[in-house]
């Protein structure tokens, strides 16, 4: 980020993102949010801030990230259990159930 700071909002993912795994969900949603000012229409961010927002219990906001999803991407559908968001088994089975929580299938 420092070396190309013209690009800040897109690394703004990564950030928050990494603040999600670390179960700092409050400080990953402003975060998120920047991301997602720029970029609306990347699914990750979508995803991402849906997770942090269901493991707040902010479950209203949480489905209205996942009807973003839905609108980016109709089809969309989470990835079978074999395949993995990371390498931390116990952060995707986390995510993956908030993300079904809030209605993504």
């Amino acid at each position: 980020m420092r070396l190309d700071p013209a690009n800040q909002d897109l690394y703004a993912y990564a950030v928050g993102n990494a603040y999600n795994q670390m179960g700092r969900y409050q400080e990953a949603i402003p975060i998120l949010k920047r991301h997602l000012a720029a970029y609306p229409n990347l699914l990750t961010g979508h995803l991402a801030l849906a997770t942090a927002y269901a493991e707040l219990g902010r479950d209203q906001d949480a489905r209205a990230e996942a009807a973003q999803v839905m609108r980016i991407s109709p089809k969309f559908a989470l990835p079978p259990p074999e395949t993995s968001w990371t390498r931390d088994v116990a952060w995707n089975k986390r995510m993956e159930s908030d993300l079904r929580k809030v209605g993504l299938r």
